[in-house]
């Protein structure tokens, strides 16, 4: 039988992205309240519910909070235009409500006709520093676009938007600049991909949350290349009629990251799930050895220890035995594509030019015999024997990983490490706590138990700030996303990032690269870092920075010319509370000075807009770029 697709996890929501014109949340004329477009209902979302809500204005009597909102066509009045404007957008490809749409914000027009003096959707604003932090954590980092954007819709819509991806229109960079570098051509646009995504993505949470399971549920690229190259003698793949097995592997591995990508802030269960039955870690733990008779312990040591109740959950080396008899036949074959995910469909020979290596169960080789699971736990579990040969007894893997992904010991576990990435190493043991009750109380959804993260006092407080240090992949599309830097290929960060060793599927034990401060730090890394940040002042065909547009549009009036305020601009922009004044002495001392060391007076002897005076603010952003506190969270 099928195994049912994983549930819908995902609400529709639309964004409430920042638009570039938007004028301050409070509108001072009218005292009105800040609103979206189109979002006649005052929910935070604009589909087809508004347009029903106006409807009902119009000839049922039912009551509006706020006109303006109601207002799509921004005509002055709310009449039948206004759904007919609405559904047009919806359904028809018609242009999108004026604004404030998609963002919060008071009527641009200042009107006094119509007003929003009872909508809350839109939250305050939230200051510079609080915004940054947030950025820090659940994205890769900030760009100037996005803290002002945080700034003018609030940490809490923001948030609320982070935590349903699909809500959020994806930046098309990303598919093109992913189309271009296909796995089929060489397997290492993978691993641009990832960064790449990483760059442009709009869903920064769900890109760490992917990195995050990729990172959990760790499976060894060179372990699965291996299988492949080595599959039937070395007949099959590298000259035995089918692509290379690097490639083969990649495009493998990249399925099983798409899954988690998909899965990502669902149900606990269904990422386990995913994990188990993914060709690439059925390899990578041997579990395609793990034969009734002759079971193979690997995977079901690891899916207790480090996938569901970790180390310290009370399991015993006999009820990984017998976790491991549960999943004998669970192995990997070729299928016809439109199988795919049946673990009883036909095999294919593995030369099969058109099958797809997928999940199989073999009842041969599984063991039907009774099973009696963490006897001396909280948690303990029977399966009685079932019918030799039997199809159903692949269903005893799924009733394990359903049974674990709901203990407590699975949800602290976990927990723990969540809030380990996202807000210290030292996790907070309240916050813990707070965590399990969420991952109980909802059977272990994950965007349950990251909301209650991400809304904690913990989280967004100013206690745990800049106490992390970013991983070598989060410092260096920190820097390339800070500077808003354009790449083609990645190749600069993906270089950066295999000198510092945080190459993605490249960690070669399953416990995956570690989350830790500590673990990170080192002369030679500090030394890779400002090698990497030296690009920002020599600069790169494949990665181009240009930091003056980023002052100028932030400020247009500032003074280039003047080092204190295009220290302090930067300074306020890269580390908002995270500097002191002695630091700013030294950034100040070290823009005003050339590079033979003389001082180059107040103002600037450099004239703006030439590029002499682009260099000279490159390496300024050069050296801000390696300070320490710019490779902290």
């Amino acid at each position: 039988m099928k195994r049912p697709p994983a549930r819908a996890v995902f609400r529709t929501l639309l964004i409430m992205s920042l638009i570039a014109t938007a004028a301050p949340f409070a509108d001072a004329q009218s005292g009105y309240k800040s609103f979206v477009r189109g979002d006649a209902n005052i929910d935070g979302m604009v589909n087809l519910a508004d347009g029903i809500r106006v409807l009902d204005y119009l000839f049922l009597s039912a009551s509006l909070d706020c006109m303006d909102a109601a207002d799509t066509n921004d005509d002055e009045s709310v009449n039948i235009a206004d759904p007919i404007v609405l559904f047009a957008y919806l359904f028809l490809f018609a242009p999108p409500p004026p604004a404030p749409f998609p963002a919060c914000g008071p009527d641009p027009t200042n009107d006094l006709v119509l007003g929003c003096l009872n909508s809350d959707i839109c939250a305050p604003p939230t200051d510079r520093a609080a915004g940054s932090h947030i950025l820090r954590r659940i994205a890769y980092g900030p760009t100037p676009t996005e803290l002002i954007e945080i700034e003018t819709i609030g940490a809490d819509t923001f948030i609320a938007t982070q935590l349903d991806p699909l809500s959020i229109p994806e930046n098309p960079q990303v598919a093109a600049k992913i189309a271009a570098l296909p796995i089929s051509a060489t397997y290492v646009n993978y691993y641009r991909h990832v960064l790449i995504r990483g760059r442009y993505s709009n869903r920064q949470l769900l890109e760490q949350m992917t990195d995050f399971w990729s990172n959990h549920f760790n499976t060894y690229f060179w372990t699965l290349r291996g299988f492949l190259q080595n599959l039937d003698g070395g007949s099959v793949y590298d000259g035995g009629g089918l692509p290379d097995s690097r490639i083969a592997a990649m495009e493998l591995e990249s399925a099983e990251d798409e899954a988690f990508r998909t899965l990502a802030l669902g149900s606990f269960e269904d990422l386990v799930i995913a994990s188990a039955t993914s060709p690439t870690m059925l390899v990578y733990l041997d579990n395609i050895s793990n034969i009734a008779g002759d079971p193979n312990e690997n995977y079901a040591r690891e899916l207790l220890e480090l996938h569901t109740v970790g180390v310290g959950g009370g399991y015993s080396q006999n009820d990984v035995e017998q976790v491991a008899r549960v999943f004998t036949g669970w192995t990997i074959c070729k299928v016809d594509p439109v199988d795919v995910g049946d673990p009883h469909a036909a095999c294919l020979p593995n030369n099969s030019t058109t099958g797809v290596w997928s999940f199989h169960f073999e009842p041969a080789n599984h063991d039907y015999g009774a099973k009696s699971l963490f006897t001396n736990t909280s948690y303990p579990l029977s399966i009685p024997a079932g019918i030799p040969g039997g199809l159903a007894g692949v269903d005893e893997g799924f009733e394990v990983i359903a049974h674990l992904a709901v203990t407590s010991q699975t949800a602290q576990y976990v927990s723990t490490k969540l809030i380990q990435k996202f807000v210290s190493d030292e996790p907070p043991l309240s916050l813990v706590a707070a965590c399990i009750g969420t991952w109980l109380g909802t059977g272990g959804e994950v965007g349950a138990v990251m909301q209650t993260i991400l809304d904690s006092a913990e989280f967004r407080g100013t206690t745990y700030r800049w106490n992390k240090v970013k991983t070598p992949m989060e410092s260096m599309l920190a820097t390339v996303r800070m500077l808003e830097g354009e790449t083609t290929n990645a190749q600069q960060i993906l270089v950066a990032v295999a000198n510092l060793s945080h190459v993605v599927l490249n960690f070669g034990t399953p416990d995956g690269y570690p989350e830790v401060g500590n673990d990170w730090i080192g002369t030679s890394k500090l030394v890779d870092t400002v090698h990497f940040n030296e690009i920002i002042y020599q600069g790169s065909s494949e990665l181009t920075y240009d930091p003056r547009l980023i002052q100028l549009a932030a400020n247009p009036s500032i003074d280039e010319s003047n080092p204190t305020e295009v220290v302090t601009f930067w300074l306020e922009l890269m580390l908002p509370e995270g500097y002191n004044p002695i630091d700013e002495a030294i950034a100040l001392d070290f823009f005003s000075t050339g590079d033979l060391g003389n001082p180059l007076g107040n103002p600037l002897v450099l004239v703006p807009g030439t590029p002499a005076y682009d260099l000279h603010l490159r390496k300024f952003l050069t050296f801000l770029r390696s300070w320490p506190q710019a490779m902290k969270q």
